[in-house]
């Protein structure tokens, strides 16, 4: 095996495919993400960030564009891209136009969302629970089994991914700036059993809000 086998995306059955490798962003795969409008059901999700200069894309766009042209037909023209045409929304998003998020620059992300809580294993194929350190987090190395469907809902025509299942491929440098040694958080605190009630007779003179 080759580190090339992780850069296409493998066709597992009519509509369900396996990525190629991405970085993990805004991980809620062991609970529900709070939906973005009121009213709206929560999803699991993962954003899936994908290197355009290491990864081939052209599968997953290929199924997009083919569940597009099934759902709105001759609205959707041929392209040897697989580019849908103005007025229908892609699950590809270009990651410049999010500067002020770690790890966008130079990416091309895409949500993947489901209703039902997916499986999340490590390379071993060995499940990952959300206790489990160091888990499955934004910034580790992953890939997915995917799912598409189209929408027409209120105006907005598109395709979206669904989230099937995940694997973990490696660790990586955590989003957000990862773990911080609690030694450089916290002063040394040898001195607080001396001052508590118990010790100084009941006298609570010391300020305990």
């Amino acid at each position: 095996m080759t580190v090339a086998k992780y850069n296409r995306a493998k066709v597992l059955s009519e509509g369900r495919m396996l990525t190629p490798w991405f970085r993990a962003a805004f991980v809620n795969v062991f609970q529900v993400a709070k939906a973005l409008e009121e009213g709206k059901e929560g999803r699991y999700e993962v954003t899936m960030l994908f290197d355009p200069k290491s990864v081939d894309l052209t599968a997953m766009k290929e199924l997009v564009y083919n569940c597009a042209k099934a759902k709105f037909g001759s609205k959707i023209p041929p392209s040897k891209t697989f580019d849908l045409p103005p007025g229908f929304r892609s699950p590809f998003r270009d990651g410049d136009t999010k500067p002020d998020y770690t790890g966008y620059e130079g990416m091309v992300f895409a949500p993947a969302r489901s209703k039902h809580k997916p499986q999340v294993i490590d390379a071993d194929r060995i499940e990952i629970g959300q206790m489990d350190q160091p888990g499955f987090y934004s910034g580790c190395y992953a890939r997915a089994s995917i799912g598409v469907w189209a929408y027409d809902t209120k105006g907005n025509k598109g395709v979206s991914f669904n989230l099937n299942s995940v694997q973990k491929l490696a660790d990586g440098e955590a989003f957000g700036g990862g773990r911080v040694d609690a030694e450089d958080e916290f002063d040394d605190a040898n001195d607080f059993a001396a001052i508590t009630p118990s010790n100084n007779g009941g006298d609570e003179t010391e300020s305990w809000m």
